[in-house]
């Protein structure tokens, strides 16, 4: 209790009554409160992190691309490839089995894709630039 009697949570410290310190002292700490030391003690019964799995990757080329797009996989991935506008809108879905795949994005506009590769296992994520 540092100038503080417990009930001047919400409101200043110099506000009557303060039962810790007299008003002169409370004064000044009102005054001085931007140079008040402040002491945080926090105790964290939870884990404070999350160990990272390991997660599968993909490598895409020639990114970016003229339409013909290669994925290749660290390891066999069975699912489905999706890839979105930047409207979120889902112009292609594609089954993916293997360590490898090729899209072809030929005749779709220019801009940025996200590719969502879903399986069993994990969701990942790419994004890729169309010319």
């Amino acid at each position: 209790p540092f100038g503080n009697d417990g009930m001047h949570y919400h409101d200043s410290i110099n506000s009557l009554p303060n039962t810790a310190v007299t008003a002169q002292i409370a004064n000044a700490l009102h005054a001085a409160s931007d140079h008040l030391p402040l002491l945080a003690e926090i105790t964290f019964n939870a884990p404070t992190s999350i160990q990272k799995q390991n997660q599968p990757t993909v490598h895409l080329f020639p990114n970016p691309s003229s339409g013909l797009v290669h994925l290749k996989f660290s390891e066999i991935i069975i699912g489905q490839i999706q890839v979105v506008d930047m409207l979120g809108q889902v112009v292609l879905t594609k089954p993916l089995q293997g360590i490898s795949s090729t899209l072809n994005l030929k005749g779709m506009e220019s801009g940025t894709y996200h590719l969502v590769i879903n399986s069993a296992r994990s969701t990942l994520h790419s994004i890729l630039y169309l010319q």
